[in-house]
């Protein structure tokens, strides 16, 4: 703790107060945007590829089977190799190329959009495992505490908003596309907000004293 402290102590005002910590909000908000959009509607866009509804609930779990994987896999090179932005931001863009090719291919070729379901759901679970790394990484004592709080608390209002916006944007045009369009952007601003926050990778390396 002292060592991290030396690089910067956050008191608990600064964890409501500084930029990086409300950067990163909008990182976790943006990924809980496609989370929550993505589960909730993964049946209705299964079904929309011409799966029976015998079928619809097996084949949604698909996805989250590779994601099951992939989480453990991409988890632990994080920790293998100390290193956290690019890891979380790596898994942002492939959510969000994963919905992009959903909407390029569409309905009319279901395996490819089962594969790239696959890798969205796979990008979007790797997300939060490394994402908390970063900000526990800077905050100590009631800093931690209320710092992760103000993060989990305004990011899940991320989850009401993506569904909320995915069913909005299909009922008024119809189209499944618009809604992934807006699922697809969040990761990306996501990442955007991540590489502005940035991460000191020297909190890696210290141990809790």
């Amino acid at each position: 703790m002292a060592q991290r402290e030396a690089v910067k102590k956050y008191s608990l005002m600064d964890a409501f107060t500084d930029k990086k910590m409300w950067l990163l909000t909008v990182t976790y908000f943006c990924q809980n945007v496609s989370g929550y959009g993505l589960v909730f509607f993964l049946p209705l866009i299964v079904k929309g590829l011409g799966v029976s509804t015998d079928w619809i609930g097996l084949v949604s779990a698909l996805p989250y089977l590779c994601a099951f994987v992939g989480m453990i896999a991409w988890g632990f090179h994080s920790d293998l190799t100390g290193e956290r932005l690019w890891h979380v931001g790596g898994a942002l863009l492939l959510c969000s190329f994963g919905l992009g090719i959903c909407i390029v291919i569409g309905v009319d070729h279901p395996g490819i959009t089962m594969v790239a379901l696959c890798l969205a759901a796979t990008g979007q679970m790797c997300i939060a495992p490394v994402f908390w790394s970063i900000p526990s990484a800077m905050l100590t004592g009631a800093a931690a505490a209320g710092g992760l709080a103000m993060i989990n608390a305004v990011g899940n209002l991320g989850g009401w908003l993506g569904p909320s916006v995915y069913g909005m944007v299909k009922d008024a045009t119809g189209s499944t596309n618009l809604g992934l369009l807006c699922l697809a952007l969040a990761p990306i601003i996501g990442t955007i907000s991540l590489v502005i926050a940035g991460h000191d990778r020297r909190l890696e390396r210290m141990k809790d004293r």
